[in-house]
């Protein structure tokens, strides 16, 4: 979703963005989601964006500041129970975080974060690589490692919620991608600069 022209879905596959009380504004390409904390971009569920092996999901953003609440960039949750894949920012502002529910978890749903800062208000790229069979969560920010973690915990629970994108946001998100396989991070770069 590069959010140029409203929440057209660029890769073809019709799973177009609906905006709710969210515009748009000039963005780092073209235009990006201009979040206030209020509205989303909502892409109604599909059977293509319920992923249980493997899932990419890479993003821009610029952020404003700390909102004191969750920031949630792009999630697919079902409350806490039922989590197929997020990106979001913790309310205290330390650091970006992904979450998901695995099959065989004994808890409702496995958090890996980033102690790296990135209210600065410039532009940053998030990127989450996760396989549940090579039992891998990967985080990387502006194309670098931030933090690997091993978890063997079966499958990611997939859910029948839409994907919401900049929900509790303040500031600006562009270019979100979602890929049903984990990217190494070679490829990530090339997302990152624009050539995959």
């Amino acid at each position: 979703w590069t959010f140029d022209t409203a929440g057209g879905d660029a890769s073809g596959n019709g799973h177009d963005a609906v905006l709710q009380n969210i515009g748009l504004a000039p963005g780092r390409s073209g235009n990006a989601l201009r979040c206030t904390g209020r509205g989303m971009a909502v892409v109604p569920d599909s059977r293509q964006l319920d992923l249980p092996e493997e899932v990419t999901i890479c993003l821009w953003f610029k952020l404003k500041g700390s909102t004191g609440t969750w920031q949630s960039l792009v999630t697919k949750f079902l409350g806490n129970q039922s989590r197929n894949y997020g990106i979001y920012l913790c309310p205290d502002a330390t650091g970006p975080g992904f979450s998901t529910s695995f099959e065989n978890a004994d808890y409702p749903h496995t958090d890996c974060t980033a102690k790296t800062p990135l209210l600065d208000g410039a532009w940053h790229h998030l990127a989450v690589s996760v396989s549940a069979l090579d039992q891998n969560v990967v985080l990387y920010v502006d194309g670098e490692l931030a933090v690997k973690r091993a978890v063997a915990l079966g499958l990611l629970k997939t859910n029948d919620e839409p994907i919401l994108i900049g929900q509790g946001v303040r500031g600006l998100i562009d270019d979100v991608r979602i890929y049903g396989w984990a990217l190494p991070q070679a490829t990530i770069r090339d997302v990152m600069g624009g050539s995959e």
